[in-house]
């Protein structure tokens, strides 16, 4: 997968440059610098890491949602049209299941927090 650091080499930026065009569109810099960096990027098949993103104090973009294991086509079409309203709106979709057994919703909130969703 590529890195901010395989972008700023080929581009021959510092990865601060890199990230702040990538992750803030920043105005700083020049448009050839900016598209330079977005079609290397892209090139490279380029990735945000969310999880990284979030641990430092930024957005992880990314919304959870938690259903029961056992659960039927009525609840199956709810999450597609949950998911599908969720992406319209630029997040992602963290899905969990909530175990049938003791402490089974507290292990799947940690599960979410630990992935740094926005909410639930």
């Amino acid at each position: 997968m590529a890195t901010l650091k395989a972008i700023a080499q080929e581009v021959g930026v510092s990865i601060q440059t890199v990230s702040c065009v990538l992750n803030r569109g920043d105005i700083r810099f020049s448009e050839e610098t900016k598209k330079r960096i977005h079609e290397v990027a892209k090139r490279l098949n380029y990735r945000v890491n969310h999880q990284a993103r979030s641990l430092v104090g930024a957005k992880s973009g990314m919304l959870g949602m938690m259903k029961s294991l056992g659960f039927s086509y009525d609840h199956l079409e709810a999450i597609v049209l949950a998911g599908q309203a969720i992406h319209k709106f630029g997040y992602g979709v963290l899905s969990c299941d909530i175990p049938w057994y003791k402490n089974g919703l507290a292990r799947a909130v940690d599960a979410m927090l630990d992935s740094h969703v926005e909410g639930v």
